[in-house]
């Protein structure tokens, strides 16, 4: 599994959604051109109601406080968690390089199931926030259809929205000449609330996951690093016990040394005894040039962290 699995995910999801459009998704032309009839859709659909929904609370919400107060901020949340995407598909391209540097850059094989850990809790971000929103909005569902309404709230609501009916709704549309309340348009514009939910929940859920989900990919990698930083000066070793020399340390890829190692016996031949330093050399592990390569791998390892770190602050691409 790739370091970036969930993160590409949330961005397969945004896609599905028609609220951003990944490059070569489709290998057919036509696939193409359709999502991106449906991508202009969805995003007018959600500039057009939004810019309704701020005209209703300046019109009819500004009479009274509470309600004023509650509606700018539901109206608030979806223009901030909507402003993200935008700013997402400005910079998808440099997004998804940054991604493809996170594969390519990053340690993915990892004894001791340390990665597997990670994505366990990755996974746990993921699915928690996205069960979060659901509760979320499914109690405000749950309060605007199934509560009931005492006659004074219904007053309130046909004074406030000038309406024929006391009826709810999660939340309101300024379009002249048009009376929400009816059984009509009561039931099309429930419909409409609910695809808004939905869009809303997969903008919470990207919102509240992508930064939690960098953040564990570049935790575990650090972990990583002081490992191979312990290691330095250390007799490199398998999980078979065997003497191995590394060769590429962010693919774990190593090559097994089966030393020929003259026998010794011991005090009653001196010139048959091996000293300690001419063994290490002669395995191969202490020797220069091996401690020389290890140190750079390490090194080479740390600065691909730090540039990833630094070019996510400084564009501003989590």
């Amino acid at each position: 599994m790739n370091p970036t699995y969930y993160l590409r995910r949330l961005l397969r999801i945004l896609h599905i959604a028609g609220l951003i459009r990944l490059p070569n998704y489709y290998q057919e032309k036509w696939k193409t051109k359709l999502h991106n009839g449906y991508w202009y859709f969805v995003h007018s659909f959600i500039i057009v109601f939004a810019t309704s929904n701020i005209l209703s609370i300046l019109v009819y919400s500004s009479r009274d406080l509470a309600e004023v107060l509650q509606r700018l901020f539901e109206t608030v949340s979806f223009v901030g968690y909507y402003y993200e995407t935008v700013c997402l598909n400005i910079r998808l391209t440099k997004f998804l390089e940054l991604l493809d540097r996170l594969d390519h850059s990053l340690c993915t094989r990892q004894p001791n199931n340390m990665l597997t850990m990670n994505k366990k809790e990755e996974k746990m971000v993921f699915v928690g926030t996205c069960t979060l929103m659901v509760s979320i909005f499914t109690a405000v569902f749950a309060e605007a259809f199934f509560l009931p309404l005492d006659e004074t709230d219904q007053e309130l609501i046909k004074y406030i929205y000038d309406r024929k009916y006391g009826r709810k709704l999660p939340g309101n549309f300024y379009i002249p000449g048009i009376d929400l309340s009816e059984p009509l348009y009561y039931i099309i514009f429930s419909g409409v609330f609910f695809y808004l939910t939905c869009m809303l929940l997969i903008l919470g859920t990207v919102c509240f996951s992508q930064f939690p989900l960098f953040v564990l990919n570049v935790e575990v990698q650090s972990i990583i690093l002081s490992r191979y930083v312990r290691m330095i000066g250390q007799i490199h070793q398998n999980e078979q016990g065997e003497m191995i020399r590394y060769t590429n340390i962010l693919k774990d890829e190593y090559v097994v040394i089966k030393p020929d190692v003259p026998s010794t016996s011991g005090f009653s031949n001196v010139d048959g005894i091996v000293r300690f330093s001419e063994l290490r050399t002669h395995l191969g592990y202490l020797s220069i040039s091996y401690e020389e390569s290890y140190a750079r791998q390490v090194i080479k390892f740390h600065q691909r962290i730090v540039s990833l770190r630094e070019d996510v602050s400084n564009k501003n691409l989590v």
